[in-house]
C-alpha cells in the first residue's frame, strides 16, 4: 500500500473509534440519573458570623441568612438595571427596609423615607429563611410578589452588603436588579 492509503486508513479507523466511543458513552449516560440541584437554603454560610462580644482583633467578614426584618433594616444602594420607569440619573437605586416590614425604593437615600414618585413600595415577610416581597403600588406586570433568600454580609456587627438568591419570582426587572449586591448606606432611623 502506498503512504497515501495508509494515512487515509488511519483517519477512517480514528473516526470510527470516536463514533463508537461517543455512542457507547451516550447509551451508558441514559441510565444515569440527573443529580438534583443543591437548594440554596441547605448551604451553610461561607464564613459564619461570630457571637457578639468578640474583640476587634477577632472581627472578620461573615455571612448569615436573613431571618427577620430587623436584620435588613437600613438603606441599601444597588444598580437599577432593568426598568427605565424607575431609572435614576446615575443608574443607582436605593431601597429602605424598615423593621416593621415595609420597604420603599427611590432614586436617592433621602427619598426612601416614604413613597416617592413612581417607584415601587410594599411589604416583606420572612419565614423559614425566605423573604417574600409584596409590592403594594407601582407594580410592573408579573411583579406583585416574589420569594427570595437573602444573605447579609457583615464585618463584625456592621452590615456591608446583601446578596439576593431567587427562589420563586417571575418579575424580570426584579430578577435583574437583585442579581447585583446591595451595599449598606445607613440605618433607616
Amino acid at each position: 500500500m502506498t503512504n497515501y492509503y495508509v494515512k487515509r486508513l488511519r483517519i477512517i479507523v480514528l473516526v470510527v473509534a470516536l463514533f463508537v466511543w461517543g455512542t457507547v458513552s451516550l447509551i451508558k449516560a441514559q441510565g444515569t440519573p440527573t443529580p438534583a440541584p443543591i437548594s440554596q437554603t441547605d448551604l451553610a454560610p461561607l464564613v459564619p458570623c461570630a457571637s457578639t462580644g468578640t474583640t476587634s482583633q477577632e472581627i472578620k467578614p461573615c455571612v448569615t441568612i436573613v431571618s427577620n426584618t430587623a436584620d435588613l433594616a437600613g438603606i441599601w444602594k444597588t444598580y437599577v438595571l432593568a426598568n427605565p420607569a424607575f431609572a435614576s440619573s446615575d443608574g443607582m437605586g436605593y431601597i429602605r427596609f424598615n423593621k416593621d416590614g415595609t420597604f420603599f425604593i427611590a432614586d436617592t437615600a433621602e427619598n426612601t423615607a416614604s413613597v416617592h414618585g413612581n417607584f415601587p413600595y410594599g411589604t416583606i415577610a420572612i419565614a423559614d429563611g425566605q423573604l417574600t416581597f409584596t409590592v403594594t403600588s407601582q407594580t410592573p406586570p408579573g411583579c406583585a410578589s416574589g420569594v427570595w433568600q437573602v444573605r447579609i454580609i457583615k464585618l463584625g456587627e456592621q452590615p456591608i452588603a446583601l446578596s439576593f438568591i431567587p427562589i420563586k419570582d417571575q418579575c424580570a426587572p426584579r430578577l435583574a436588579n437583585l442579581s447585583q449586591p446591595a451595599l449598606w448606606v445607613s440605618s433607616a432611623e
